[in-house]
C-alpha cells in the first residue's frame, strides 16, 4: 500500500538481520549487513497531490560501490541517506536517516536492489555515487530508473573534472579519479561536520558531527587517513555531502541569474 511501492518491516527480534556497526570490523563470516533506519521518511503537504507526500528533493543518497563480486575482496558497499535543507522548517535538515553497509553473499545485485529501494522509500531521492567502479548505471538502466541517479556534478569538482576525460559513461555519478578531487571531497566533509547546528543546555555549540547516529561512521571518520587505507563509509557519506554542495551551488546560480 506504500505510495512508493516500498515498505519497511522492523526486525524487532534482532535475530534475522545483523548490521555491521563497528570499524574496523573483524573478518566476518556474514558480511550481508542490513538496512538501518534512524528516521522513517517524513512528509509535507503537496498542493499538487492534495495529500502528504515525501518529495523527491527532501533527501540525498551517497553511495560508494565496490568493483566486483570477488568473495575474497575486503571492500564493503556503503549507502547513506541524508535529509537536505530544502524543507528545514517543516522536518529539519542535515540529518542521517538511514544506511546500508555490507557485501551481500549473493553479489552486487542485492546491493543495488537495496540502493534502489532506499531511494524509492525516501521519495525518489537522488543518488550521488562514484562511477569508476561497480555496475550502478547498468543496473538502474535495466530497471528503467536512471532518473534516480544524479548526473555528474557541474560545480563541485570543476578543477578535478578538467583532467577527466568526458564520455557517456560519466554522465551519471562522479569519478573520484585523482588526488585533488578526493582532497576537495574531504574538505567538504570537514566543513559539514563542523557546521554549528544549535547549543545544548550548557551553551556548548552542537555541530553536525555531534548529531551523527552511526557509530561505525564516526569510528571510520576518526580513523580516516587521506593517503592510504580503505574507508568505504567515508567515501559513501562523501556522496551525500557532494550532493548537498552541488544542490546548493545550483540554487545559488539560479538565484544570481534571477537577480540579473
Amino acid at each position: 500500500d506504500s505510495p512508493t511501492g516500498v515498505s519497511a518491516e522492523v526486525d524487532v527480534s534482532k535475530t534475522r538481520l545483523t548490521s555491521i556497526n563497528n570499524f574496523p570490523h573483524e573478518k566476518l563470516d556474514n558480511r550481508d549487513g542490513c538496512v538501518v533506519i534512524y528516521e522513517f521518511p517524513r512528509t509535507v503537504y503537496s498542493e499538487v497531490d492534495k495529500r502528504e507526500v515525501t518529495p523527491a528533493d527532501m533527501y540525498i543518497i551517497g553511495y560508494d560501490p565496490y568493483a566486483s563480486d570477488d568473495p575474497d575482496a575486503e571492500s564493503l558497499g556503503a549507502i547513506f541517506v541524508l535529509k537536505n535543507k530544502k524543507y528545514a522548517t517543516e522536518v529539519g535538515h542535515d540529518e542521517l536517516v538511514a544506511e546500508y553497509v555490507g557485501r551481500p553473499f549473493e553479489g552486487r545485485h542485492v546491493l543495488n536492489e537495496n540502493l534502489l529501494k532506499l531511494s524509492l522509500y525516501y521519495g525518489g531521492a537522488k543518488i550521488f555515487f562514484e562511477n569508476v567502479r561497480g555496475n550502478t548505471k547498468e543496473f538502474f538502466e535495466k530497471k528503467g530508473r536512471l532518473d534516480l541517479l544524479a548526473k555528474q556534478p557541474k560545480t563541485v569538482f570543476n578543477k578535478g573534472f578538467a583532467t577527466v576525460k568526458r564520455s557517456s559513461s560519466f554522465t551519471y555519478g562522479y569519478p573520484m579519479s585523482n588526488r585533488q578531487m578526493k582532497y576537495d571531497g574531504c574538505i567538504y566533509i570537514r566543513d559539514w561536520l563542523l557546521e554549528p547546528r544549535d547549543t545544548d543546555y550548557d551553551g556548548k555549540v552542537v555541530r553536525n558531527i555531534d548529531r551523527i547516529p552511526s557509530r561505525a561512521l564516526l569510528q571510520e571518520l576518526l580513523a580516516f587517513n587521506f593517503e592510504e587505507g580503505n574507508y568505504d563509509r567515508v567515501m559513501g557519506f562523501m556522496g551525500c555531502i557532494i550532493g548537498l554542495q552541488e544542490t546548493f551551488n545550483q540554487y545559488k546560480e539560479q538565484e544570481e541569474e534571477t537577480v540579473k
